[in-house]
């Protein structure tokens, strides 16, 4: 059984979601993948989204390391620097926004 890929686009120029299939020309895409993980409220969680964990407020982000030919996701944040968000412990998360609609949620972190 193979695992889907999801993405979701944010346009730049529109300050907006991109609903459609269609990447227009001249315009800037932010591009986020789905990391797999739901939150305690059954939310997809993709790159770029706060997620408030332990009262933390953490960043989203993919890594890769090329030496050490690891890649995946972890979540930032201001006080661990970064720490992994695994499947069992993604149910106590919340995603409570994302960078784009919500940079206010971060104030001076990000």
């Amino acid at each position: 059984m193979s695992k889907k890929i999801k993405f979701r686009v944010w346009d730049t120029n529109a300050n907006d979601w991109l609903h459609d299939c269609s990447l227009k020309d001249h315009r800037e895409y932010i591009i986020e993948q789905y990391t797999g993980l739901k939150d305690k409220n059954g939310k997809e969680i993709y790159e770029g989204d706060i997620v408030n964990v332990d009262g933390q407020r953490c960043v989203m982000r993919a890594f890769v390391r090329p030496a050490l030919i690891e890649s995946g996701f972890a979540l930032f944040d201001p006080q661990i620097r970064q720490r992994e968000l695994q499947e069992r412990s993604a149910d106590t998360a919340e995603v409570i926004g994302n960078i784009h609609e919500n940079p206010e949620l971060l104030g001076d972190e990000e």
